[in-house]
């Protein structure tokens, strides 16, 4: 494994790539600004040998937008757009994703469809309307626990409960002895 840092694509956020050359695979951690009050979030790409998996897209909607240009870039399907929990800035930019299926806990689609409006109507109030989403996409896939395999590459979705929030997902790739939340 080796790990590098750059900035060539990404303008707004903070990318740091992890590559497991033995198995194809490559991390892609997008951390969000948190100057000005933006919530600093990791969002993260795996990319595999065809497909990429998404988990969790940042409050800030500028950074939604360049990962959505590195997906566009990469001509990788989207096998999977993951929202771990409720917390908005974890889902808010799933708005840059709204022609994909988005997978979450049927608690956290409760929560986003019961709530989002209010919370992106607050966050307009708070923060730079500029890197806000026009509004709110609500996942639309809901899953628990799944095992999945994508370009030969083993990928568990678990749920970790008793949180500062309700309960999220994490995934466990075991070939590379990694686990992502």
């Amino acid at each position: 494994m080796s790990v590098s840092t750059s900035s060539s694509f990404f303008k707004l956020g903070t990318h740091t790539q992890l590559d497991f050359p033995v198995q194809n695979v490559v991390i892609h951690v997008i951390s969000s600004p948190t100057e000005g009050g933006w919530e600093g979030v990791n969002s993260t790409i795996i990319e595999l040998n065809t497909k990429l998996i998404l988990i969790d897209l940042p409050l800030h909607y500028g950074v939604a937008k360049e990962i959505r240009s590195f997906c566009n870039a990469s001509g990788k399907d989207i096998h999977r757009i993951v929202i771990t929990h409720e917390h908005p800035d974890h889902w808010m930019g799933t708005f840059a994703f709204s022609d994909h299926d988005i997978f979450a806990q049927s608690s956290t689609i409760e929560f986003i469809a019961k709530n989002g409006d209010g919370i992106l109507a607050l966050k307009k109030n708070q923060l730079p309307v500029d890197y806000l989403p026009e509004s709110v996409y609500v996942p639309n896939c809901s899953f628990d626990e799944l095992e999945d395999l994508v370009d030969g590459i083993h990928i568990k979705w678990s749920i970790a409960r008793q949180l500062e929030y309700q309960s999220a997902f994490y995934a466990e790739i075991p070939e590379l002895s990694l686990l992502v939340a």
